[in-house]
């Protein structure tokens, strides 16, 4: 029985998008931890984006990507949080 609930394999480009489009996360989480003092709504958009990078790595298509700064985004707001 074929499963049709199984979406296609990312190409290379979808790959190189989605890193691309994380690092806005990282950009903006290592923004708000930079920024010390937050207000409840940087704190909600700091969660966010810190489960948001948390489940970008957890992909299992990655190839050769560099998450050294995903990992220090995540550490630094998790520390915040």
């Amino acid at each position: 029985m074929e499963d049709l609930n199984l979406a296609p394999a990312p190409t290379a480009e979808d790959i190189a998008k989605v890193y691309s489009s994380s690092l806005d996360s990282v950009s903006l989480v290592n923004a708000l931890v930079a920024k010390g003092s937050l207000s409840e709504e940087e704190l909600s958009d700091l969660r966010r984006n810190v489960k948001h990078l948390e489940y970008v790595m957890e992909r299992t298509y990655w190839t050769n990507e560099d998450f050294s700064s995903h990992e220090s985004a995540i550490a630094a707001g998790n520390a915040v949080l």
